[in-house]
């Protein structure tokens, strides 16, 4: 399976909303912070935020105002592609799909999610590298979280399953198609 650290900022275009805005007699530019949804205020419209994310004005060409992409399901040659290529194992934790588990007292198997890499959230697009297979756990587990590399998410997730099988939430069985 290919490894690919995905940086949040390679995903093109970057869709923000920034509002020129005005405080008494002064011309500000507001904008929310993609990563954090820091409010960001600054006359020339120059952004740094505290977590990291920084724009000047003259970057602001590679930026879409507004124009916010609708969420739709994962196409069906992209959805093959990924069966392919990832073996049928979640693109997350590695686990198989079709392996089972209890929860809650009842038997249940991990399912097939297409998943957002970049939770859709963060870039309101829907580019066709930033879809993988994850598996039912993995997703909800994931929600919008949002790493600058798939190292860390990948790092948290595993420690979310960790959790979740020392507790007992959460324990494999095995696998369906074995």
């Amino acid at each position: 399976m290919e490894q690919l650290d995905l940086d949040f900022y390679s995903l093109e275009p970057i869709r923000i909303k920034v509002d020129k805005v005005i405080y008494g007699k002064i011309e500000m530019y507001r904008l929310y912070c993609p990563l954090c949804k820091n409010r960001l205020l600054d006359s020339v419209g120059d952004f740094y935020c505290e977590c990291g994310f920084s724009i000047k004005r003259n970057e602001w060409d590679r930026l879409v105002y507004e124009a916010i992409t609708k969420r739709y399901n994962c196409p069906a040659h992209i959805r093959r592609e990924l069966k392919s290529k990832q073996n049928g194992k979640c693109y997350w934790c590695n686990r198989p799909l079709g392996t089972l588990y209890e929860k809650d007292g009842k038997i249940k198997t991990l399912k097939i999610h297409y998943d957002h890499k970049v939770p859709f959230y963060f870039i309101r697009s829907n580019p066709d590298r930033n879809w993988c297979i994850a598996c039912n756990i993995c997703n909800l587990f994931k929600r919008n979280r949002l790493y600058r590399k798939e190292s860390k998410m990948r790092e948290y997730l595993l420690k979310k399953w960790d959790e979740k099988l020392k507790k007992k939430t959460i324990m494999i069985i095995g696998n369906l198609y074995k």
